[in-house]
Parts: C-alpha cells; structure tokens; sequence
C-alpha cells in the first residue's frame, strides 16, 4: 500500500486533476529551473479542452507567475488525457524542459522519472493485514503508521490542516459531509487514512473533529 501523504495534498481548486496537479507540477518545475525569466506550459488533451473553465492557467501561475500558458488541442497522441510540457527560458534560450502528467488526486508523475507517490511503502497489502499485524504487536494503529511513515509524517499532516484551515489562497481538495468536518476528496483510496478520520481529536485543535492528526497512540 501507498503513503497515505498521497491522499492529502494543498493546491488551487476546484479540481484535483485540473488545478491541483497542474499547480504542483509548476511549482516543482520552478524549484528545478529557479534562475528561469520566464516559462512556457503547454496544456493537451483533458486540460487543453477544459483548462480554461477549471482555472488550470490560473492555477500553474500562481506558482509560475510569469508562465506563458497555451492550449493545445490537435495533439492526440498522448501518454495520458492530462499531459502539460513545461519550458524554463533564460535570456531567449531554453534550459531545461519536463512533461508532466496530472495523473489524478492531486498527483503528478514526471515522464521519464521514478515517482516516490506511487511507491509502495506498507508490507501488507490491504487494512485487513495492517490490523492483524496491530494486534500481533500489540501497538495501535497510529503508532504503526508513523513506524511505517517515519516522524516526518507528523510535521507534513500539520501543513495539510493549516491549509485545510483556509490559510492564504490554498485549499486542500476536499469536501465537506453532513457533520461540518473536512473530508478528503480521495480519503477512501486509501483504507488508513479512511479509519483515521473517524478519529476524534485531543489536540490543539479542540473542539474540531481533526480528520488529519494521529494524536491518539
């Protein structure tokens, strides 16, 4: 099974595949090419034909503010329906390029490249086996996932509800149920992350019901 990091992402909305990837692929492919004046996205399939009605330029340029954002439409042969082809520009000349692709959920994968999203980093293969080995080691649930996950997950999860909070212009693509608290909009990919968000929080954050904390161990 995969991080649950994978089920919690900040970005633009309104759409995950549309606003959200495109805004993390931009932001990574300006920490790669910092010394760039300017950038050039190229948007196909998916993203050329409803990009502009999902904010999908808006998006990237509030990571790339001086990117110059085209739509392209013709080009049919493509690796995935939300593929983006970033240019870094320096001085009139290229310096570096990637194609990217919004492969769903927030999640980008980068042609070419190994992506640390879509390893597999839990030995069981589903909640069922989790829970087993829980019991046969007497440890709850949290205390697995952060054996698993390493401490860092702790810092990351404050991040994903600060912003869930609705600090600055991000959001965290989510929806809201009946009972007023923040749900993931992929939470049920991911069996850990759905039994966590039945969890009531002892926090800081009290009273909420914190959907993202593993305080309880």
């Amino acid at each position: 099974m995969k991080s649950i990091k994978g089920v919690y992402k900040i970005g633009s909305g309104p759409s995950s595949s549309h606003t959200v990837g495109p805004y993390r692929a931009a932001k990574l492919f300006g920490r790669r090419y910092p010394d760039a004046d300017t950038y050039r996205v190229v948007l196909y399939g998916s993203l050329a034909f409803t990009g502009e009605g999902h904010g999908t330029g808006k998006a990237i340029r509030s990571a790339l503010p001086n990117a110059e954002i085209l739509f392209n439409r013709e080009e049919r042969n493509l690796p995935h329906p939300n593929t983006m082809d970033f240019t870094a520009m320096k001085d009139g000349k290229e310096i570096g390029s990637s194609r990217i692709l919004s492969i769903g959920g927030g999640s980008i994968r980068i042609e070419g490249e190994a992506s640390d999203e879509e390893g597999e980093i839990y030995p069981q293969k589903n909640f069922t086996e989790i829970l087993n080995t829980c019991k046969q080691e007497g440890i709850s649930l949290p205390q697995f996932v952060y054996r698993v996950e390493g401490s860092s997950l702790r810092e990351y999860l404050a991040t994903i509800w600060k912003g869930n909070a609705g600090y600055g212009s991000a959001r965290v693509e989510s929806r809201r149920h009946s009972a007023g608290r923040p749900r993931c909009h992929s939470q049920s990919e991911h069996p850990v992350s759905k039994t966590l968000l039945q969890r009531k929080c002892r926090c800081d954050y009290e009273p909420h019901h914190c959907s993202l904390c593993l305080c309880r161990q």
